[in-house]
């Protein structure tokens, strides 16, 4: 027997889903989630710069050395 989705229809809805019974909960994770990915990405560029900005001077020396090492975990962890 196929099961067929109803949306709309609470007692139709797939009990497993985490969102069968509260779809609004899906827009509010979506939401949650960006607002993580904002902030993950906005402290990353506060290191970075913080880093870059470190020895003037040397501030193309220390950008290199940043994509070296960047590549060197992105091997070491298969990414």
């Amino acid at each position: 027997m196929i099961q067929k989705y109803n949306y709309g229809r609470k007692k139709d809805r797939n009990p497993d889903s985490k969102y069968a019974y509260d779809p609004e909960k899906l827009d509010d994770d979506i939401k949650a989630n960006i607002q993580r990915i904002e902030r993950k990405r906005e402290h990353i560029k506060r290191v970075v710069d913080a880093e870059i900005t470190s020895e003037p001077t040397r501030m193309e020396e220390t950008f290199s050395l940043m994509i070296d090492v960047l590549r060197e975990k992105k091997k070491q962890y298969g990414l």
